[in-house]
């Protein structure tokens, strides 16, 4: 899904719905360690940081080919 959403507790809420669907629906016991969850949880919270978006048609043109299939 790729969406332009100014409000930051829209999207913490959808972040949180979509992280309790992977965990009900996920069956990999892959665990990680703790140094691998502080890394995941530095990547979440940069992925809210405006700078590090991407536009919307750069990403349609980078996945055409997936896109167009």
């Amino acid at each position: 899904m790729v969406a332009h959403v100014d409000n930051e507790d829209v999207l913490k809420k959808m972040y949180q719905i979509m992280s309790e669907i992977i965990l009900q629906t996920s069956y990999d016991e892959t665990t990680l360690t703790p140094e691998q969850e502080v890394a995941l949880d530095i990547e979440i919270e940069e992925s809210f940081i405006p700078e590090n978006l991407v536009e919307h048609q750069l990403v349609l043109q980078k996945m055409s080919r997936w896109l167009n299939q």
